[in-house]
């Protein structure tokens, strides 16, 4: 499981944690979770940021109103949850899916925003009192986004939303075209070895991004049809890093 930090257009990674799968030594995933958020939070409380000031989004499979209420007492007062279209949510006077809800509602642009949406206050089994906000985007399986600690308008969930789309962007980039998902090296030190090359290969990748190759797809084409890695490294960075000059 990874946290990672929206800044400046780019996505980057702030924290990763090893997350048994389900058996009999499995791990609670909102227990993992809420420890990695409080670690991440006191490393830049030493720093003298507060992170609690930025909001934070999550995918709905396995958070509910105890996580919820667990992130508010670490300061995080403003999360934006992504629904899944079969979570109910109650308005008066009906009781519905939000793929139901979604179907009845006309959806429309508004203050601060350009994304065709509309707001609901409701409840929900599983967050409590909520208010979601639906909404209509081309490129997004998305259609639903819940704000169970704090009423956010519907232009600040869609801007917490667009970071999450560019984080959930951000591991599939590297799943894809650096092989983050390749495990060749053996043991627990191998396969962090494995998650940093992969992490350390996106940081690199970034100073190259631009004109010709505005994507990490089309820098992995571009960088195969260079020369030599020390050729590459001495036009684009130090030219004695790794000891090529």
């Amino acid at each position: 499981m990874g946290i990672v930090w929206r800044i400046g257009g780019k996505t980057l990674p702030l924290r990763l944690v090893w997350v048994s799968q389900p058996g009999r030594g499995s791990t609670s995933k909102p227990a993992v979770v809420l420890k990695a958020m409080a670690e991440v939070k006191e490393w830049f409380a030493q720093q003298g940021v507060d992170l609690t000031a930025l909001g934070v989004s999550f995918d709905s499979w396995w958070v509910n109103e105890g996580f919820s209420r667990a992130l508010q007492d670490l300061g995080f007062n403003n999360p934006v949850i992504c629904g899944k279209g079969h979570l109910v949510l109650e308005t008066e006077p009906e009781r519905r899916s939000l793929r139901a809800h979604r179907a009845q509602v006309e959806l429309t642009v508004g203050w601060r925003h350009q994304t065709p949406a509309h707001r609901l206050r409701g409840r929900s089994p599983t967050f409590g009192s909520v208010v979601v906000v639906l909404f209509h985007h081309p490129r997004s399986k998305t259609f639903g986004l819940l704000c169970p600690a704090r009423a956010l308008r519907t232009c600040e969930a869609l801007r917490r939303w667009a970071n999450h789309h560019a984080g959930e962007t951000f591991w599939k980039r590297l799943n894809r075209w650096l092989g983050l998902g390749q495990r060749q090296l053996r043991g627990r030190d191998g396969a962090w070895a494995e998650r940093a090359v992969r992490a350390l290969a996106y940081l690199l990748a970034l100073p190259l991004l631009g004109s010709y190759a505005p994507t990490l797809a089309q820098l992995t084409h571009w960088l195969r049809r260079q020369g030599t890695n020390a050729r590459l490294i001495n036009e684009h960075f130090h030219i004695d890093f790794l000891g090529c000059s």
